[in-house]
């Protein structure tokens, strides 16, 4: 009986470890929804003019099937360089996901901003006075920051099985959505952060199924997600691959778990397929096959399989600690996943989760250093990288638990402020960097920053003055955070392990 005792302690430790307590003082911290509501402010407090490729071709793709009922963009192909040729016509050379999820919003903005009118008719304006940038940001808002800000509360609500305390995994929630290269991409009309969102979305399902807190048919819904993630950046078939074997791999249901993986993911690859074939003649042939842009992609994308060669070892310098897209230089809170993966490997527990996030971190980074365009063109870091990124920050989480040595936290604390400060100084002064800039720091970043110089924002609706015009967002930020933490107390959490 003693050592039945004995085995049943550490056990019963784990399943709280895994199962978070329902706690008064918990449901008093702070929640997923004011970290979701914060991200989304941060993210829409800029709006970005003037022409934007990779945004633009987005919307006149939704805009074609919307105000023509057509997949081609020929009235508005002039106006981008992102685009694709086939059949006489030319078409958006990305993914389609992000275009037919904007459907619905365009059709309203239409009807009432738009007054009806086509997206063309933004056109007929002069350059400086067009206004088509207010539809830009409105949907950039709701496919991007949002989906951001879904995000990070997943990824609040997620690192409390780690043993987190309140505070510490709404600073790393944070830290991820407004302290790396998430943040200016929240403000974008890109499809990374809506990809990102959709893979974080179904691991979390997998890996709650997979322990027994949801049935197995929810293993569709995961599916789902997966499927227009792929449909959305086709490269995160690669993360999604890696979650499939995740499934395939439990214990076990995981078998059946595969095939309703690959049922719920069918319908948005169906349409995928669907869309290929009318716009480009073939299931699998798909825009990035018919560039029809400037000569440089086209000749980039010509080499290897659809641009991709072998990793370049520049490229791993440069997108790492490099001066020119360095995450790590950007946002040095990010070396912390390096001690992170050691100690949660030491987890019997968290092995298998380690495993599955180092090899989507590896894999896609593998991804974007042998890609021909692994700068991003216009962009802060590699932004091909975007949706690994959440289970890069993932480890952190084990670096600050409750039950690490405070050095560990004061160092996290540390770089989780300077990272901040830096992707938030970027990000003001405006986050796309010319590719000609071999150091954006110290060539576009401080030199703007110290002469004042902001991307637009709401702050100059009040008429302030250089960087004066980041204090209603600091205002509101604060008055967020200190509403939501009143009264909030400190409560026991749970460590195990190492």
């Amino acid at each position: 009986m003693e050592a039945a005792t004995t085995l049943k302690r550490p056990l019963d430790a784990l399943a709280r470890l895994r199962r978070p307590q329902r706690t008064g003082a918990r449901r008093k911290s702070a929640g997923a929804g004011w970290i979701m509501l914060l991200v989304v402010l941060c993210a829409a407090y800029f709006v970005p003019r003037g022409a934007s490729w990779n945004a633009d071709t987005h919307i006149f793709l939704t805009a074609s099937i919307v105000d023509r009922g057509t997949l081609n963009i020929d009235p508005l192909a002039a106006y981008t360089g992102d685009k694709s040729s086939a059949g006489g016509h030319y078409y958006a050379d990305k993914a389609p996901g992000l275009s037919l999820a904007a459907i619905p919003a365009y059709m309203l903005f239409k009807q009432t901003l738009m007054s009806g009118r086509p997206y063309t008719a933004f056109f007929t304006a002069p350059a400086d006075a067009r206004t088509d940038f207010l539809i830009r940001y409105l949907l950039a808002i709701l496919y991007a920051a949002v989906p951001t800000g879904i995000l990070a509360a997943l990824l609040y609500t997620f690192l409390a099985r780690l043993g987190m305390s309140d505070g510490w995994r709404a600073g790393v929630a944070l830290t991820y959505a407004l302290g790396t290269m998430a943040l200016p991409f929240a403000g974008e009309f890109f499809s990374h952060q809506l990809a990102a969102a959709l893979l974080f979305g179904g691991f979390v399902l997998l890996y709650r199924i997979r322990h027994g807190e949801l049935a197995d048919r929810l293993t569709l819904v995961a599916g789902f997600l997966l499927g227009y993630a792929i449909l959305t950046e086709y490269p995160t078939v690669l993360i999604a691959g890696a979650l499939g074997i995740y499934a395939l791999t439990s214990p076990s249901n995981g078998r059946r778990l595969a095939v309703l993986l690959a049922l719920g993911a069918a319908p948005p690859l169906l349409v995928g397929a669907i869309y290929n074939t009318l716009a480009f003649g073939g299931p699998l042939s798909q825009g990035y096959a018919h560039l029809a842009g400037p000569e440089v992609f086209r000749t980039g994308q010509a080499q290897g399989l659809m641009g991709i060669t072998y990793p370049h070892l520049n490229a791993l310098w440069q997108t790492t600690f490099g001066p020119y897209r360095g995450m790590f230089l950007f946002s040095p809170v990010l070396l912390l996943a390096i001690p992170g993966f050691r100690l949660l490997y030491k987890h019997i527990e968290w092995r298998v989760e380690a495993r599955l996030w180092l090899a989507i971190v590896t894999v896609y980074g593998l991804f974007a250093i042998s890609y021909f365009a692994w700068d991003g063109g216009f962009s802060m870091g590699p932004r091909q990288f975007l949706p690994a990124l959440p289970f890069l920050v993932l480890p952190i989480g084990e670096v600050v638990r409750i039950c690490r040595q405070p050095g560990w936290r004061i160092t996290a604390g540390v770089l989780a402020i300077a990272s901040a400060l830096v992707v938030g100084a970027a990000t003001a002064v405006g986050p796309l960097f010319d590719p000609r800039y071999a150091s954006p720091l110290t060539q576009w970043v401080w030199p703007r920053l110290l002469a004042g110089q902001l991307d637009n924002n709401w702050g100059m609706l009040f008429g302030l003055p250089g960087l004066l015009q980041l204090l209603p967002l600091a205002a509101l930020a604060a008055g967020i955070v200190l509403w939501h933490w009143r009264g909030v107390r400190p409560h026991a959490t749970v460590c195990s392990g190492p």
